[in-house]
């Protein structure tokens, strides 16, 4: 996740990392962003598909969020090595949370 803060580099308060988010051309200054790092989005999907089997490809992914009009209350937090920015925290842990009996594998 990303903000533009534009020509300047913004020092983060809150634990985001100041990053470039695009070079406009050669020679020209880059315009700047803060970041919110996620250090595993790859291997999470690597684990629904290897270990949970709720894919049978990394290319369901799109198709499963697109079937849906919205994520029907559900968050995935993907903390399997720690949470990164803005947190830091290598202890933390992923979840799921407000998972119901109606909610599908696309949620």
């Amino acid at each position: 996740m990303e903000t533009c803060t534009g020509r300047d580099i913004v020092k983060s308060g809150h634990g985001l990392l100041s990053t470039v988010a695009y070079q406009p051309g050669p020679g020209v200054n880059p315009v700047y962003a803060l970041e919110g790092s996620i250090g595993v989005a790859g291997s999470v999907i690597k684990w629904l598909r290897d270990s949970m089997g709720l894919i049978k490809s990394a290319n369901e992914i799109n198709d499963l969020a697109r079937s849906v009009a919205d994520t029907g209350g559900v968050y995935f937090v993907t903390a399997f090595s720690g949470l990164l920015a803005p947190y830091w925290d290598p202890g933390a842990a992923g979840m799921l949370i407000d998972v119901f009996t109606y909610h599908a594998k696309n949620h």
